[in-house]
């Protein structure tokens, strides 16, 4: 797979040295560009120029921010599948992206594997659409964070939800491992593969500290958060707005990420822009594979962004989640499906394909917006 669209005349090669740098880690030091700009042989001015033209006019570079896991910072999180009537789509969107824990919502078109068109002349994944009937009623699929301490829980939203109007069904497939959680699309191809994720145990009296307002960790997490302003010293605006030293910023950021809290500080890339025509969300049963074996695979393979064991049911056999990022044209990617299916030994799954984007964003964390939500019916 290659790891940028080859027509965008307007990405310069420049700019891929650049971004595979901040896409892995964006440095957290007093004068960041001036870094970036001694190991590019160029100016800290080139870098914050072609960063923000990246970001204002190619729409590549979505935010410049740090990544937190939701659960150590007092959160539940799911995947949510829904059965919603195809006449109904829009306003259910709507409804569920109203709740400020959604990050990701989208509609999909689930196929099984094993019915994947073998046509060299498909174009679209419209083109699938009309060959494949869906295999599942699943065709709209969003992720939700709630706080626990919220006065309604992740399992009242989902309850509220159901009851929408054009909701067949709901449920969610809840994680029992994580494999792999790295979105990249401009590192080296001959990186190292990923090595299996994992959560860690974070000090109650931590846990404590980042709910109380007035911390300096709290204010550290809701600053990070926050798109970083592209001027020289970009961290002495988000200190100032948090009410801290960019001394102390730095110091909570090397807590948060020593406790596991803040799993990265880095740039996070607009997938379609970096050239990815195809997004799908490929579930496999994986039954006779081995844990092992899937961990390996899902670690080589380049074009997984994201891995996860999770959640099955009596019809939905599926354990193993994979988001696959694709560069090349349709045929191509079905091939790989059934590629990877097969070095999994899996005969069953389903590939659901992105057809329209509802929902993408990063959420708030530590904000009291998911205290005051309500569905709008």
């Amino acid at each position: 797979m290659t790891n940028a669209n080859n027509n965008d005349n307007d990405i310069t090669e420049f700019d891929r040295r650049l971004l595979a740098l901040v896409e892995r880690q964006f440095p957290l030091v007093q004068l960041p560009f001036e870094q970036l700009a001694q190991k590019l042989n160029c100016t800290a001015a080139d870098v914050i120029d072609r960063l923000t033209y990246l970001q204002n006019q190619t729409h590549l570079v979505r935010q410049i921010s740090a990544i937190f896991e939701p659960r150590a910072l007092g959160y539940d999180i799911t995947l949510v599948a829904v059965a919603a009537q195809a006449d109904k789509t829009d306003q259910i969107a709507q409804v569920i992206n109203s709740h400020p824990g959604v990050s990701h919502n989208y509609l999909r078109w689930p196929t099984d594997i094993s019915n994947l068109p073998e046509d060299r002349n498909l174009k679209q994944v419209q083109d699938i659409t009309s060959h494949a009937p869906a295999a599942s009623a699943y065709n709209m699929w969003f992720t939700l964070a709630v706080p626990r301490s919220a006065p309604s829980g992740i399992d009242d939203v989902l309850q509220q939800l159901g009851l929408l109007d054009g909701v067949d069904s709901i449920r969610t497939h809840k994680v029992l491992k994580l494999l792999k959680l790295r979105v990249q699309f401009f590192s080296d191809q001959n990186q190292p593969a990923d090595r299996p994720a994992n959560h860690r145990q974070i000090d109650p009296q931590l846990v404590q500290q980042l709910q109380n307002t007035d911390h300096p960790i709290h204010r550290a997490v809701r600053a990070l958060q926050e798109n970083l302003p592209l001027t020289d010293q970009p961290f002495d605006q988000l200190a100032q707005r948090a009410g801290l030293t960019t001394q102390q910023l730095f110091q909570q950021a090397e807590i948060l990420q020593k406790a596991g809290i803040m799993r990265a500080y880095r740039t996070i890339v607009n997938h379609r822009s970096a050239g990815m025509k195809l997004n799908v969300m490929l579930a496999l049963d994986v039954s006779n594979c081995s844990e092992a074996r899937i961990i390996e695979t899902v670690l080589a393979n380049k074009q997984i962004s994201h891995g996860y064991l999770r959640q099955t049911y009596p019809d939905w056999p599926f354990g193993l989640f994979t988001m696959v990022h694709w560069s090349g044209d349709l045929p191509s990617c079905i091939a790989y499906i059934k590629q990877l299916a097969g070095d999994l030994n899996s005969s069953s799954g389903l590939a659901s394909w992105s057809v329209k984007e509802y929902c993408k964003r990063s959420i708030k964390y530590l904000s009291t917006e998911s205290y005051k939500w309500q569905p709008t019916r």
